[in-house]
C-alpha cells in the first residue's frame, strides 16, 4: 500500500496506481463476499462417504483447460517458468524474462482480478509471488550493492524492501490462500510459486537479516532442548569459512543427516513433543516437514495425517509469512522439495464431463460402430483414437461362439510358442525341460467349456520415452507371436517418436495421444469398459512366454471375477502390472473412484492406491474411502507357476516343473514412474538380485558381463532364446516359505489387525499463534 515503481527498474508495475492497491481491493472484496473462487479452496478437503455425494470435481490446479475470457495464455504462463533448477539457483533477472509478457497482461486486468482469480487461483499466486520477489530485488537492480550506498540511501533501501514485504504480507495473503488448499495440491501443481517463494535470490534480500539473526525464532542459546535444534539447522546449509551465517546455501544432502531427528528417540518420550513445540515451533515444524517429505513416497496414508497437522500452524503464520520465507529455517524450501515427490500431474486426457457423464450407463452398451462421427465435436482426442482404434482393430471380439472357442482351444492347448526350442537341452545347471501340457491333460482341456464373458478383449500396454521406445517393435512381435497371430493390443504411445514407430511395426495397433503418467493404468481400462470390452493391462516389462488368453478367461469364469491381478510368490501382495478388468458398470464406478483418488493425491503409488482400493494389505488412509459402489469381486491370477514375478526383489520367483509352464514373466525393469523422489529403479538395477538376472557368465563361460538390463535380455536386439531362459531361471525357487503372514504390506510392515484402527491427528499437540 503506497507502494510505487521505480521508474524503469520495475518491469510489471502500473504506471498510475499503487503497485499492490489491486490486489488489496481483491482481497478485501474476497473476505467480505465470498465467490465461487475463495470457497474452491476449500472444496477438495471436504469428502463425502455418501455413495452417489462423492464430489467428482477433478479440480483443474493448472488451469490446463480454462479458455479465458480475458486471453491470458494460463498454459504458455506457466510453462515459461522453465525447471525449478532455474528459479531456485539463478539470478531473478535471468529466470524472470520470459515471463514478462504474460506478467503484464496480467496487469492490466488489476481492477477485475478477483474474477481473474476464479480462471486461475494457483495462476494468480505465482503471478504474486513472481511481484514479490521482483519486487524486493528492485533496489539492488538500480542503485547497487547496499554496502556501497550513503546512511540516506541505505535507509530508502531498506525501507522500500520492507514495503515490498509488508505488501505482500497484508494485501498478497498468499500464504493465506496456499492454505486453503490441502498441501498434496500444492505439491502436486505445476504452478512453481513454492519454488518461487524458496528461492536463492528471495533468500538473500537484506529484509530478510532481521529473521535471519534472530535467536529466538532459530532457537539458538537453548539450555538442555529436547532437541538438538543448532545441529538440526547445520544439516540444510553448506557453511563457508569466515562466511557469515546468511551466506550458507541450502545443501543438497541433508536428507540422510536428518533422518535421526525424524525419529529421535528423546521425541518419543512422554511430553516432549509438547515440549518441542513450546521452545522451537519453528523446529517442531521443520521436523514434520522431514517427516511429511518422507511419507510422500514411503507411507502415504501417514503423509495424509501430517498434511492435517501442518496446516494448523501455517495458517497462523499468514500474518507474518517471513517466518518460512527468511529465518534460519529452510521451510519454504523443504516445500518446494515436496514437489519432487508427485508421480502425475493434474492432468486428463480425458475431458471432466466425460468422466462425469459417462459414471453410470444405460443397461446395453455404447454401439461405438456408428458413434465415432458424433464424438467427433464432444469426446477427448484419446477418447476418439480409442474408438477408431475398435472401429479398425482385429481380433478384439473373440470368439463369438462356444463351437469358435472350443476350435480356438484345439489350435492353442499343448502347443507352446517356441516348438523350436530342443526341450532337453539343461540351461544354467539346471533340470532339464518337460513339455508344458500334452496328450490327456490337453484333450481334457480342450474339451473344456467356456465363453468370453463381454463383447470383447482386448491387450494393452503404454510406452513413452527413448528408454523404452526402442523396444516397440521386439515387444509387438513376441505378443503376436506368443497369441499365434492374434492382434488384439493396444499399444498406447505417449510421445511422437514412439507414435511413429509403433505405425511402423504395429499398424492398427496404436493409439496416439495422451499425457505420460501412471493414472493411464486406470484412465485405459475404463474407457474400454465403456464399450463393453474386458481390458488385460500388461506393463511393458512383461514377457509373453505363451498365450494367456485361456487361462485368464477361465479362471475368470470360474468366481465370475471382476478384477484378476497378479500377486507376490510367497506374500499376500499383489502387483498391478497384470490385471484382467471385466467390463461391469460396478467396475466403472470402481474405476472412477480410483481414478479420482489418484488424481486428488498426486503423490500416490499406482499399485499401493491399487491394494488400498481392493481393501487389501494396505492403505491410503486412516478414514474410510468415499466409495460410490460395492467393492468388485476379485482374484489373484496363479503366481507361482504361470504369471509369475522377477525375483529381482524379495519374496518374488517361481516353482514349476519347467519353464514351459510359465505364462507371462513380469521381469521388474524398474523405470516406470515420474516420482523424482523414488529411487527404487536405481536402487533395483544396482542390487546384486537384478545383476544376477543379467550377467551371462554364469552358462557361457568367457563372455563379458555386459552393461545391461532386462529390457535388453527379453527385447533387445541381442537378445536370445537362451538368454531369456537362463534369467527366468535365475528366478526359480527350490521350496516356498510364506512371509508376511498376518502383516500388511508396504514399506513399513505393520499387523493387519492393527490397520482398522485410526490414528489421532495432531497427537492433541498445542501450536502457539505465531505474529
Amino acid at each position: 500500500r503506497g507502494l510505487h515503481c521505480v521508474a524503469g527498474t520495475a518491469h510489471f508495475c502500473p504506471s498510475r496506481h499503487p503497485l499492490y492497491s489491486p490486489l488489496s481491493r481483491f482481497m478485501l472484496h474476497v473476505l467480505r463476499f465470498p465467490t465461487s473462487a475463495s470457497l474452491a479452496f476449500l472444496s477438495l478437503q471436504l469428502i463425502s462417504s455418501d455413495g452417489d455425494a462423492v464430489p467428482w470435481k477433478f479440480e483443474d490446479y493448472d488451469c490446463r483447460y480454462v479458455k479465458s475470457v480475458y486471453g491470458i495464455d494460463w498454459n504458455g504462463f506457466r510453462d515459461a517458468f522453465g525447471k525449478p533448477a532455474i528459479i531456485q539457483t539463478l539470478p531473478v533477472m535471468e529466470w524472470i524474462g520470459p515471463l514478462w509478457e504474460s506478467m503484464q497482461h496480467i496487469d492490466t486486468f488489476q481492477d477485475l482480478w478477483v474474477t481473474v482469480s476464479e480462471e486461475c487461483p494457483l495462476g494468480m499466486l505465482s503471478f504474486f509471488s513472481v511481484y514479490l520477489v521482483q519486487c524486493m530485488t528492485n533496489m539492488e537492480a538500480t542503485f547497487g550493492k547496499f554496502e556501497s550506498l550513503d546512511e540516506a540511501r541505505q535507509q530508502v533501501y531498506d525501507n522500500y524492501e520492507r514495503s515490498c514485504y509488508e505488501a505482500f504480507r497484508r494485501e498478497g495473503r498468499t500464504l493465506d490462500l496456499m492454505t486453503r488448499y490441502p498441501l498434496r495440491a500444492t505439491v502436486g501443481t505445476k504452478w512453481p510459486f513454492l519454488i518461487v517463494l524458496g528461492s536463492y535470490t528471495l533468500r538473500q534480500a537484506r529484509f530478510g537479516r532481521h529473521y535471519v539473526f534472530d535467536d529466538d525464532l532459530n532457537c539458538r542459546h537453548i539450555k538442555d532442548p529436547v532437541v538438538d535444534w543448532a545441529a538440526l539447522q547445520n544439516v540444510f546449509y553448506r557453511r563457508y569459512d569466515d562466511a557469515p551465517v546468511e551466506d550458507g546455501d541450502v545443501a543438497d544432502t541433508w536428507y540422510d543427516a536428518s533422518l535421526k531427528f525424524i525419529f529421535s528417540p528423546r521425541l518419543s518420550m512422554p511430553g516432549a513433543k509438547q515440549q518441542a513445540v513450546n521452545e522451537c515451533p519453528l523446529g517442531y515444524m521443520m521436523i514434520k516437514c522431514l517427516h511429511a517429505f518422507m511419507m510422500l513416497s514411503t507411507e502415504s496414508a501417514y503423509f495424509k495425517t501430517t498434511e492435517m497437522t501442518l496446516a494448523r500452524p501455517l495458517a497462523s503464520m499468514s500474518d507474518n509469512p517471513a517466518l518460512l520465507l527468511f529465518t534460519e529455517w529452510p521451510l519454504m524450501q523443504m516445500f518446494g522439495f515436496m514437489r519432487r515427490a508427485a508421480r502425475h500431474g493434474f492432468a486428463l486426457d480425458y475431458r471432466v464431463a466425460e468422466l462425469r457423464e459417462l459414471r453410470r450407463l444405460p443397461d446395453a452398451p455404447i454401439p461405438f460402430h456408428s458413434h465415432l462421427a458424433s464424438l467427433s465435436q464432444t469426446a477427448s482426442p484419446l477418447h476418439r483414437a480409442v474408438v477408431a482404434f475398435l472401429l479398425g482393430a482385429r481380433d478384439v471380439y473373440l470368439p463369438p461362439s462356444e463351437e469358435q472357442a472350443r476350435a480356438y482351444r484345439e489350435r492353442t492347448v499343448g502347443r507352446h510358442v517356441d516348438v523350436d526350442v530342443d526341450a532337453d537341452v539343461a540351461v544354467a545347471g539346471r533340470p532339464a525341460s518337460a513339455p508344458r501340457v500334452g496328450g490327456a491333460e490337453a484333450a481334457a482341456a480342450a474339451n473344456g467349456s467356456w465363453a468370453l464373458p463381454s463383447t470383447g478383449l482386448v491387450y494393452a500396454t503404454m510406452v513413452y520415452g527413448k528408454s523404452f521406445n526402442r523396444y516397440i517393435e521386439a515387444f509387438v512381435s513376441r505378443f503376436e507371436r506368443a497369441l499365434f497371430g492374434r492382434r488384439n493390443l493396444a499399444l498406447f504411445t505417449l510421445d511422437s517418436t514412439s507414435a511413429e514407430e509403433c505405425e511402423r511395426v504395429w499398424p492398427g495397433g496404436c493409439v496416439k495421444g495422451g499425457t505420460p503418467g501412471i493414472m493411464h493404468k486406470f484412465l485405459i481400462p475404463w474407457i474400454f469398459n465403456i464399450y463393453d470390452i474386458d481390458l488385460v493391462w500388461i506393463d511393458f516389462d512383461v514377457y509373453f512366454w505363451q498365450d494367456p488368453t485361456l487361462d485368464i478367461l477361465e479362471h475368470q469364469k470360474s468366481g465370475d471375477y471382476e478384477i484378476l491381478i497378479s500377486g507376490s510368490f510367497a506374500t499376500h501382495c499383489i502387483c498391478n502390472g497384470i490385471v484382467y478388468f471385466r467390463a461391469t458398470e460396478n467396475m466403472r464406478l470402481w474405476l472412477l473412484d480410483v481414478i479420482h483418488w489418484m488424481y486428488d493425491h498426486p503423490y500416490e503409488h499406482d499399485q499401493k492406491c491399487f491394494a488400498a482400493w481392493l481393501n487389501h494389505t494396505e492403505r491410503v488412509s486412516y478414514e474410510p474411502l468415499p466409495r460410490s459402489g460395492s467393492l468388485p469381486t476379485w482374484d489373484t491370477l496363479d503366481s507361482v507357476v504361470k504369471f509369475i514375478t522377477a525375483a529381482v526383489v524379495e519374496g518374488n520367483g517361481w516353482m514349476a516343473d519347467s519353464w514351459r509352464n510359465v505364462v507371462l514373466f513380469h521381469f521388474l525393469h524398474g523405470e516406470s514412474d515420474m516420482s523424482e523422489l523414488d529411487v527404487s529403479g536405481g536402487w533395483l538395477k544396482n542390487s546384486k538380485a537384478y545383476k544376477g538376472h543379467i550377467d551371462p557368465a554364469g552358462f557361457k563361460k568367457g563372455s563379458a558381463a555386459p552393461k545391461s538390463t532386462l529390457m535388453e535380455v527379453f527385447f533387445g536386439p541381442n537378445s536370445t532364446l537362451e538368454r531369456r531362459i537362463w534369467a527366468l531361471e535365475q528366478s526359480r525357487q527350490r521350496d516356498r516359505v510364506s512371509l508376511l503372514d498376518g502383516m500388511s504390506c508396504g514399506f513399513s510392515s505393520e499387523s493387519l489387525e492393527k490397520m482398522q484402527g485410526g490414528l489421532q491427528v495432531n497427537g492433541g499437540l498445542v501450536f502457539p499463534t505465531f505474529r
